[in-house]
């Protein structure tokens, strides 16, 4: 799931938009300090994803910022992709 400028819906649309994907593994990285778009916009995605059924992981940066959070959470991503490979079904 990828967001640059926000959600693909309306808030109150998120858990229909999501509901297809559900049982996906989903990351959300997002810095703490980012100043150009809220960290709350990605709890608000992470609590409705959940809530969609998919298996959600949302790393907060205490640091970061909106592009400072791309390297220092590049070895949590590649870890996230170890451990949840591309199913076969969805290929």
């Amino acid at each position: 799931m990828s967001c640059a400028f926000g959600p693909p819906a309306e808030v109150s649309r998120l858990g229909e938009v999501l509901a297809p994907l559900k049982d996906t593994a989903a990351m959300l990285v997002h810095g703490a300090q980012d100043t150009i778009t809220p960290v709350q916009l990605s709890r608000t995605m992470a609590t409705a994803a959940e809530k969609a059924g998919l298996r959600v992981t949302l790393l907060e940066i205490p640091s970061g910022d909106h592009l400072s959070v791309i390297g220092s959470s590049f070895p949590a991503v590649m870890e996230f992709f170890e451990k949840n490979p591309k199913s076969s079904k969805s290929q």
